[in-house]
């Protein structure tokens, strides 16, 4: 689906949950990071993948999707830092079972009843972790802020209630339908189920990142809230006493020094010096595994081969790269970089 359809979409959809200006924003971040991002099932499963929003709706629990959801394998998502909150992907029993075939080179399916196997579910996992690790990073690159996630919970859902942990539990949600085109399977859905509280956060940090001087404007705007709010607090806009008008004196700037370099306060702290790090991955192991670690130990990070790997400033993200060989030593070439604007506000 093109940038231009799925605003037409979006403009068509009214949800009570979600500003219409805000489900613009969110429209614009299920693109980046879920539509825009099928290559990744593209790639590992050595065939097209298409996948494009139809419908989003909302509830007030997960619960009232149950017959919308219908018998399928769930990855939760859970966000724990940049942004708090959960996301689930569910996937269509069948589509599960065929992606999961994919991955280990098994031929394609029809069979609506069939069951995934151990073997199965465990290269359906792998896959959804690569999917995730590239929806974080693509949060990331929008939101201009490191975002960490743990390491997606799948599980079987048997279609007559779904299984979520607390923080998808009795809270409002809304619900995107992705039509997702693969092979002969057509007219197949993905679905994503937000916390309503996940998607205000992340719309809160995406203005925060593009707009300017919102943090300045979100704090008028609640001010003025709070005035409306309160019987108690006076407004000289609204009293009814007198008010003395008069002109403002300014004084003259004939012989005021004018500055011509905005940064030249800035130069001063143009010496210290700054951490630099790159981060090649990450991932979780509980302490038994980290046990076992022995000499020739492989450990698999969240990272898919010649994803790039980002650049950290004192802990802040300022770029992305890749792993280079200079001589004896590690390099980074830079691939993309966040404006002077954004690395200092980061610093």
């Amino acid at each position: 689906m093109s940038s231009d359809l799925l605003k037409e979409l979006i403009e068509s959809i009214n949800l009570n949950s979600i500003l219409t200006e805000d489900l613009q924003v969110i429209g614009e971040i299920l693109e980046e990071t879920v539509c825009n991002n099928s290559s990744v099932f593209s790639m590992l499963l050595n065939k097209n993948v298409g996948i494009s929003v139809t419908d989003i709706k909302e509830a007030d629990t997960i619960d009232d999707f149950v017959p919308v959801l219908g018998k399928g394998i769930s990855a939760e998502i859970n966000f724990e830092a940049g942004i708090n909150g959960t996301t689930m992907l569910y996937f269509n029993n069948l589509l599960a079972l065929n992606f999961a075939n994919g991955v280990m080179g098994a031929e394609e399916t029809t069979d609506e009843a069939a069951e995934l196997g151990q073997l199965q579910i465990s290269a359906f996992s792998e896959l959804i972790n690569q999917f995730a690790s590239k929806m974080t990073t693509g949060l990331t690159s929008l939101l201009e802020t490191k975002i960490g996630a743990l390491s997606p919970t799948v599980k079987q859902q048997d279609g007559k209630t779904i299984s979520v942990s607390s923080s998808l539990a009795d809270k409002k949600v809304i619900l995107v339908v992705y039509n997702i085109d693969f092979e002969n399977l057509k007219d197949i859905n993905l679905y994503q189920v937000i916390s309503v509280d996940l998607a205000n956060d992340i719309v809160e940090k995406f203005k925060e990142a593009k707009i300017p001087n919102y943090n300045m404007l979100k704090g008028y705007t609640d001010q003025n809230s709070a005035n409306e709010n309160n019987e108690n607090v006076e407004n000289p806009a609204y009293s009814n006493k007198p008010v003395t008008i008069q002109p403002i004196q300014f004084s003259s700037f004939d012989n005021s020094p004018v500055a011509t370099n905005d940064s030249k306060n800035l130069d001063l702290l143009m010496d210290i010096k700054l951490k630099l790090t790159v981060e090649l991955g990450r991932t979780e192991l509980p302490i038994k595994k980290v046990l076992e670690l022995a000499r020739g130990s492989v450990i698999e990070l969240d990272k898919i081969a010649g994803e790039p790997v980002e650049l950290f400033a004192n802990g802040k993200l300022i770029a992305h790269g890749e792993v280079v060989v200079i001589e004896d030593n590690f390099g980074l070439r830079i691939t993309s970089i966040l404006s002077p604007d954004h690395r200092l506000k980061n610093l």
